[in-house]
């Protein structure tokens, strides 16, 4: 019997470390939005639709990012130039820069979007976020026919 109870014990000590360990090991859940600031805007190519982002770790471990997944969808048409748009302009400071989100963390910032290039008709975009690790809801742009 003693050798019994010595093998359950270890054995349920071994199960205990090894769920333990998976626990640890979860992916984080990542959550992201995208805005816009003016959802109206009218045809002018020297005019720039500014887009919010925002991306939340949920979990309680670091996550990565995978940024170099990232990419925007116009209409669901990839835009071809998503990592130029992400990787331009100030980001993260610290060591993990854009591919690591710390725990309970969150990145927050915003993209110009010259109308000419990228929404160059009247008419309504659609406008997604996503990479391996998430998908935003599209955010909706309306460019109305220049005042005459």
């Amino acid at each position: 019997m003693n050798n019994l109870a010595r093998t359950l014990s270890l054995l349920t000590a071994s199960f205990l470390t090894l769920f333990a360990q998976s626990q640890n090991r979860r992916s984080p859940e990542l959550w992201a939005a995208i805005g816009v600031a003016e959802p109206l805007v009218f045809e002018d190519p020297n005019h720039d639709v500014n887009i919010s982002f925002g991306l939340v770790n949920d979990s309680d471990i670091v996550a990565d990012t995978d940024f170099g997944s990232w990419k925007i969808f116009i209409n669901g048409q990839k835009v071809p130039d998503s990592h130029w748009i992400f990787g331009n302009g100030p980001g993260p400071a610290g060591p993990g820069g854009w591919e690591r989100l710390p725990a309970r963390g969150t990145f927050i910032f915003g993209k110009a979007f010259p109308i000419g290039k990228y929404f160059p008709k009247p008419g309504t975009y659609e406008v997604a976020w996503k990479g391996s690790r998430f998908s935003a809801r599209p955010a909706v742009v309306r460019v109305l026919p220049q005042k005459k």
